[in-house]
């Protein structure tokens, strides 16, 4: 064999050898809109997932960055509800995927109604499916079918960590309602629709929402329709977002007498990377707003 035909076999097998290996040995990459999303996939995927938004930022109102737009590149891009963090799917990557539709629609709660009735709102039910550690066991299985199919990581070791993860859900829904039996039942106030999930699960009540659409003011009558409700309240705990409360529920909460109790929606730093962390939170900080209320 002369060395001209030995070179030419080699480069053959080098250039086969090169295209064939992405394929078979590197995994497709994962990134996550926020941190929530990332905290679900996490169990599934660890040290695998990349997060465009920043801790502390608000998914509503997110503008990616270039820097998210390179990260996105031929990679998964996993994000929460096309209602919530829809600005991901702009991002060119060589797949989208929305985890609310992956939610059975018996666990899925319609918008609150003032909103669902209004056509130009994009979604006919709420997105904040995760404050729900039941709707959140119910999409494991199929997520972790989705990311098989998509050749994200090998299949047997993904279904066995999502077995994993739905047990440990059911554990932490278990030790969280077991926590929130004694307060179940006490009508409470939320600064918007984005803990209807868990009070539904935990049979809190919700007597009313300050401001039912992101960026849309409460009206002045619906406020008035709240401070009424509120002053019927007896003890009257406004939920809201870790910032300050807004203009509206700094009305209900002088008008009526409430007490201002922060909950955390998103994953919030270090101390609340993960979802159990984050959950835990709130269940802390319901549990001893609510008992804390009933005492005399």
């Amino acid at each position: 064999m002369s060395f001209a035909r030995l070179l030419i076999i080699v480069g053959v097998v080098w250039v086969l050898s090169g295209c064939e290996s992405p394929d078979t040995a590197r995994p497709v990459r994962v990134v996550a809109s926020t941190p929530t999303a990332a905290a679900l996939l996490q169990p599934l995927l660890p040290d695998t997932v990349a997060v465009l938004m920043p801790a502390g930022a608000s998914p509503h109102t997110y503008a990616p960055r270039p820097s998210d737009a390179r990260r996105a590149e031929q990679a998964l891009v996993v994000h929460l509800a096309d209602a919530l963090d829809g600005w991901a799917t702009d991002l060119s990557a060589a797949a989208h995927l929305a985890l609310f539709p992956l939610v059975p629609d018996t666990l899925q709660l319609r918008a609150p109604t003032a909103v669902a009735h209004e056509a130009a709102h994009r979604a006919a039910k709420d997105p904040h499916f995760w404050t729900d550690p039941r709707a959140v066991a119910a999409l494991i299985a199929p997520l972790a079918d989705t990311l098989c199919a998509h050749g994200v990581a090998p299949c047997g070791p993904l279904q066995q960590r999502a077995a994993q993860w739905q047990a440990r859900l059911d554990t932490l829904h278990r030790t969280w309602q077991t926590a929130l039996a004694p307060v179940a039942g006490q009508p409470v106030l939320l600064t918007r629709p984005f803990f209807r999930y868990f009070l539904n699960r935990y049979r809190i009540p919700l007597a009313g929402i300050v401001t039912l659409r992101h960026g849309v003011g409460a009206s002045p009558k619906h406020l008035q329709q709240l401070i009424a409700r509120a002053k019927q309240l007896r003890p009257c705990v406004l939920f809201g977002l870790p910032e300050p409360p807004p203009g509206a529920a700094r009305a209900v909460l002088a008008a009526a007498s409430c007490q201002w109790v922060r909950l955390d929606p998103l994953t919030g730093g270090h101390e609340r990377s993960t979802y159990a962390q984050l959950m835990q939170h709130n269940v802390q900080q319901v549990r001893a707003a609510l008992g804390a209320a009933r005492r005399p």
